[in-house]
């Protein structure tokens, strides 16, 4: 079992970086602010085209129906609540969604880009756009059907909070689901991803957008994640029930389910 280091609750991992909570706040808001106009082209870049699949695993898994009410945590430039969308509108005799789906993300930059996607693909008036922190949602209690966050839960400052909104954010019978990196990789790829993630990837962040700092803060940001197991009682902790966890791609990512009964 992975061993977790116990900091000071004022106190948070920057990476491998022990940083002030307020700190920590800044420079997430900062990184995703700066990568921003060139993250879609990283995530093919960095994942070798994989975080499609791993997305469209994780939609398929949430099995979305029209009359859900649906927030998207971290939303970033909108993939997941896209693919949302799209897989509603495959269904028979779909009319469209009861409920926009709600786009949320604390980045200003993202959630532009996000709304840029959907004009483009012309599906603006399916989501609404909410610029606010998993750990101060501003939304009422009980409202959500389905709460999803895609790569964004490793980079939340307080995330013991941030699952108790997600707990109050969900009615009974609600369900949150995560896709989220896991430092617990199988041993047989191991050394490889530790080279290519470590090494590679900070490079191609600095060729493509000039800050490989960025990059290489999203790589040690994954060794410092729990493990499946420890993040499920996270979730239990905090009043989650029925929680399972699915591995994809030798261990790499994750999708974590949970629900509120």
């Amino acid at each position: 079992m992975q061993k977790v280091t116990k900091i000071s609750e004022k106190r948070r991992d920057f990476g491998f970086e022990e940083v002030s909570l307020e700190e920590h706040r800044h420079r997430v808001g900062t990184l995703f602010n700066s990568v921003s106009n060139n993250y879609d082209l990283m995530n093919d870049l960095m994942s070798l085209g994989l975080h499609r699949y791993w997305k469209n695993t994780f939609v398929q898994r949430i099995n979305p129906k029209p009359e859900m009410r649906i927030l998207d945590i971290a939303a970033g430039t909108g993939d997941i609540s896209i693919q949302i969308l799209e897989r509603l509108r495959k269904l028979q005799n779909y009319r469209g969604p009861l409920h926009p789906i709600t786009a949320c993300d604390p980045s200003l930059s993202m959630i532009e880009q996000c709304r840029n996607r959907a004009i483009d693909k012309g599906c603006l008036n399916a989501f609404s756009y909410v610029v606010a922190p998993a750990e101060n949602l501003p939304f009422n209690p009980r409202c959500f059907d389905l709460v999803a966050i895609s790569f964004g839960l490793r980079n939340v400052s307080d995330r013991q909070k941030a699952i108790r909104n997600f707990l109050q954010s969900l009615d009974f019978g609600g369900r949150f689901m995560c896709l989220e990196f896991s430092p617990a990789v199988w041993k047989v790829i191991e050394p490889l991803y530790e080279v290519y993630s470590m090494r590679v990837i900070p490079w191609l962040g600095q060729m493509i957008t000039n800050d490989g700092d960025a990059y290489r803060y999203l790589a040690e940001s994954i060794r410092k994640f729990p493990a499946p197991e420890i993040l499920a009682e996270e979730l239990e902790e905090q009043g989650f029930q029925n929680i399972t966890w699915r591995s994809l791609s030798g261990g790499i990512v994750n999708i974590h389910s949970a629900w509120r009964t």
